[in-house]
């Protein structure tokens, strides 16, 4: 029986993904899809929030020779009604809790690929990275790879999605029980 250290194959197959990711930015000009794009078009669809490629590529900036940065994308998604926010995950963190865009980096360069929880135990994230084929890992293995940055961009809580509301709602009902309250003081009458 062949027995494989997961670690080593954790980092060949990132590996791999950096060398697809370099690879589909310098085809011709009718594919310009590079890892950025890719991810963020996953990430879209995986939320609920499904859009065209057409559609996406028109809110992106022109793309760089490096790529997207992690702040393009997060403005090209919150401009397609899925803000995300930037987060630093470490080693020994629990895993994301939604789909999720990672950036990692090695020599080769940086990549961006898209992990979504799986498992009932809370540790195991799918990774999918096309072309490659998705694959199952355990986060914290994950995390401990020489590769990763530990930056995420991560859907907004819903909640937070509506703060404005939420914040004057919450602002008036405060005012209103400190309005009731000053009013139930008992007067002092000596």
């Amino acid at each position: 029986m062949i027995h494989f250290n997961a670690r080593v194959v954790a980092a060949v197959v990132l590996l791999a993904s950096l060398a697809t990711c370099r690879h589909a930015a310098a085809k011709d000009d009718d594919v310009r899809l590079d890892c950025g794009t890719n991810a963020l078009y996953l990430l879209l669809n995986l939320e609920g929030r499904p859009t065209s490629l057409e559609r996406l590529l028109a809110v992106l900036p022109a793309p760089s020779p490096e790529g997207y940065s992690m702040a393009e994308l997060a403005a090209a998604s919150g401009s397609l009604g899925l803000p995300l926010d930037g987060v630093q995950v470490a080693s020994g963190d629990s895993r994301p809790d939604r789909v999720s865009i990672v950036y990692i980096d090695s020599s080769e360069g940086g990549h961006f690929a898209v992990v979504r929880p799986v498992g009932n135990l809370g540790k195991m994230v799918q990774v999918i990275d096309p072309p490659l084929p998705p694959w199952i890992t355990d986060f914290d293995r994950l995390a401990a790879d020489s590769v990763w940055t530990g930056r995420v961009l991560m859907p907004r809580d819903r909640w937070c999605q509506s703060s404005p509301f939420v914040f004057g709602t919450s602002l008036i009902a405060v005012l209103l029980v400190a309005i009731r309250l000053r009013g139930r003081r008992p007067t002092d009458s000596t």
